[in-house]
């Protein structure tokens, strides 16, 4: 089985730009659940998502296809990457801690990787991939701590909370698998659709478990979603779906263990939250897990050794 070729540089750098962006989003959700409640924040992010990509994708002469079976998809890939997900996520945030959170969404890549062998034919589970996946993991886990693994007993919290994260971790993997199909429609298309699909379903669900015309959010909220929106996930999702098209399902996904480390680091910036050192090593270990799945590595170690007979510099 022919293993997948090595990733360029400049996918790696977009692995690092849409963890770190998703990482930023989280950042500002934080701020914004201080006046708005979880699943209308999730609405607010979709639907102002949607729109620079409307005004992008007019800019560029390209429009959404008509109804169509690829509508289907793109529902798919709004709950999957978007409305479930957010659901799920922001349901079970209530009753586990944020680190627990990282842990959890890191399962993501995991999950993708058994999926991706099950349902691709170019996605084969490699011992390359799944020490990738593991190192990666580990790098989380040792970003949160060992105190946080403590307290996955789940005598301290609540059983339905972690299955739900493990939930959502698992629509972002079927999305991940699912969107390959996707991948001769222009990413712009598709992050655009994405937005629409998923905002259209959260509004019954807001709508029936809050009450966001009660709400009185301060305007700093409204900023941190609308910055988080337009970066966070307008921009994060055209490049998301820009790697997903080149590298496949399991890469792409590995933009779960730059988020925990990007949201770790930024919260430290700006919220002022602790930063343990035990993150320079995580981040090191993260890193290392992106270039063994990236192909780098394999080059090194199958590097023909130099014919004996063949001339030398000043031959």
């Amino acid at each position: 089985m022919k293993p997948q070729p090595p990733i360029a540089w400049w996918d790696v750098a977009m692995i690092l730009a849409v963890g770190g962006l998703f990482g930023a989003t989280f950042v500002l959700i934080k701020v914004a659940l201080t006046s708005i409640t979880p699943i209308t924040i999730g609405l607010l992010r979709l639907s102002l998502a949607a729109v620079p990509l409307l005004l992008v994708l007019r800019w560029h002469g390209l429009r959404l296809p008509p109804p169509g079976r690829v509508w289907g998809s793109f529902a798919v890939m709004g709950l999957g990457n978007g409305a479930l997900a957010y659901v799920l996520i922001n349901w079970s945030a209530q009753y586990i801690e944020a680190g627990l959170v990282g842990i959890l969404i890191a399962t993501t890549p995991i999950f993708t990787a058994v999926l991706a062998h099950r349902f691709t034919r170019d996605e084969r589970l490699r011992v390359g991939t799944v020490v990738a996946v593991a190192v990666g993991f580990v790098g989380v886990l040792l970003l949160l701590g060992p105190g946080t693994l403590l307290r996955l007993e789940l005598a301290g919290m609540r059983p339905w909370s972690v299955l739900a994260m493990l939930g959502a971790a698992l629509c972002y993997a079927v999305a991940a698998v699912h969107g390959r199909v996707l991948r001769d429609v222009p990413p712009l298309v598709t992050a655009t659709a994405q937005q629409i699909t998923g905002a259209v379903a959260l509004v019954p669900v807001v709508l029936l478990f809050e009450s966001p015309f009660a709400l009185h959010p301060r305007w700093q909220d409204l900023l941190a979603i609308g910055v988080g929106a337009v970066f966070g996930t307008s921009l994060a999702y055209l490049l998301f779906f820009k790697l997903l098209a080149r590298i496949g399902a399991t890469r792409v996904t590995l933009v779960t263990y730059v988020t925990p480390f990007s949201a770790v680091i930024l919260g430290a910036v700006f919220l002022g939250e602790r930063l343990p050192l035990r993150a320079f090593a995580a981040m090191a270990l993260i890193f290392l897990s992106i270039a063994l799945s990236s192909g780098w590595l394999d080059g090194l170690r199958r590097r023909p050794a130099p014919d004996a007979g063949s001339p030398g510099m000043d031959g």
